[in-house]
């Protein structure tokens, strides 16, 4: 909660900033606003004279060069001609560049809150869905739906918030607690019991064909002995990484014996002192022969009643590791995670602008200096930094290959 919280306000603080900025520039471009404008699109179509002439042949490659290096001079060198101020750093071009960078901040992340507004939101969707591509699978094999239990649910949520607490990814905890150790067995009597865990997944559909891909997950989700299943679906970090992260606890409970009716034998008699015979004193130990009978047949029939393991196959292998699937994103996401790498590239590239013409600014002639163009230019470079780094959405953080185990 506190986590959302601390999103929460930085979001609100990005967009109190671009306001703020908005206004400052409609009150500063009032009058001016035009020719500004007017001098980019002047930039633009002198420079796409400069490449018409060169297709055209109308002047060679040199002349070329010559043309629109003057042209970039204006905005990336220091000279004589913009009074030793790059135009690129003027106060109205860094403003400019700041509300570009806002827009398509809150762009991207405004599509993010559309697919998904919240991330309880967000993981209620999942686990509905995923219920629904368990049960389509089991039926396509032959094999009745699963049900959710609140036991097995509670289980799965616990198992997920220790993981989170105690930063591990694993079936067995640090403290050797096994999967089903987290169902109430008093609650759920269960007699088998399995677990799928996964993280770093963005939506119901890939993760679960991720989990159907590896032969062992695929085996707990068409496995005839279960017949309920508890999910939850949890973000947080790992690693001091943000993801998500899920829990899929499979169980199957015990079989009751139906009571006797009238018509399947004789009614038990209640309350009646049963008669006694005398064993004679040779027999009342029995022989090795009969004891290791008896011993043996109590051992068979314990052990069809209760395993000793609700999964042996598990219990086997301690040291499972983790495996890591590639899978075809839906279009919703597919989309998203392009919005995100273009952005990123966005900031990355205008950064390395910024500082490439600070540089230039600073060191082509290092004895005429303007402060306030330093001064901004360094608050702008911060500021494109910032945008690059807050991550307002989960969903800006998990595109990574699934993680299964």
């Amino acid at each position: 909660m506190k986590a959302n919280n601390k999103k929460i306000k930085i979001w609100l603080e990005i967009l109190a900033l671009g306001a703020l900025f908005i206004k400052f520039a409609n009150f500063l471009f009032k009058k001016k606003a035009k020719i500004i404008e007017s001098n980019f699109i002047d930039f633009a179509k002198k420079e796409e004279r400069e490449v018409e002439k060169l297709i055209k042949g109308k002047e060679n490659f040199n002349k070329f060069c010559c043309d629109s290096g003057s042209l970039i001079k204006d905005y990336f060198i220091p000279h004589n001609g913009n009074g030793h101020k790059p135009k690129i750093l003027r106060t109205k071009s860094l403003l400019i560049i700041i509300l570009i960078t806002l827009l398509v901040k809150i762009t991207v992340t405004g599509y993010l809150f559309f697919i998904y507004p919240n991330q309880a939101k967000m993981s209620e969707e999942i686990t509905a869905k995923l219920l629904d591509l368990i049960n389509l699978d089991r039926q396509n094999n032959n094999l009745y739906s699963l049900t959710v239990n609140p036991v097995l649910t509670k289980a799965a949520l616990a198992k997920a918030q220790d993981m989170l607490a105690n930063n591990y990814f694993a079936h067995y905890g640090p403290d050797g607690k096994k999967p089903w150790d987290w169902v109430d067995r008093d609650a759920y009597p269960y007699l088998y019991a399995g677990e799928n865990l996964a993280i770093n997944f963005s939506s119901a559909g890939n993760v679960h064909a991720a989990l159907m891909q590896s032969p062992s997950h695929r085996k707990n989700i068409l496995n005839s002995n279960y017949q309920n299943v508890g999910l939850a679906v949890l973000n947080g970090e790992i690693n001091n990484q943000p993801t998500s992260i899920l829990v899929e606890m499979f169980a199957g409970a015990k079989k009751v014996a139906p009571a006797l009716t009238q018509t399947q034998g004789v009614q038990p008699k209640i309350n009646q002192t049963p008669i006694i015979k005398p064993i004679p004193k040779e027999k009342t130990k029995p022989p090795e022969t009969e004891l290791g009978e008896i011993l043996a047949t109590t051992t068979v029939a314990a052990a069809e009643i209760q395993p000793l393991s609700p999964n042996i196959e598990l219990e086997k292998n301690l040291n499972l590791k983790v495996s890591y699937i590639n899978i075809v994103k839906d279009q919703r996401i597919s989309l998203a995670e392009k919005l995100i790498s273009y952005s990123k590239y966005f900031y990355s590239v205008l950064l390395a602008l910024m500082i490439i013409a600070l540089l230039i600014n600073i060191f082509v002639h290092i004895g005429i200096q303007h402060q306030p163009i330093i001064v901004q230019t360094l608050l702008v470079i911060l500021f494109v930094a910032g945008l690059l780094s807050i991550r307002l959405h989960i969903l800006e953080n998990i595109f990574d290959k699934i993680a299964i185990i």
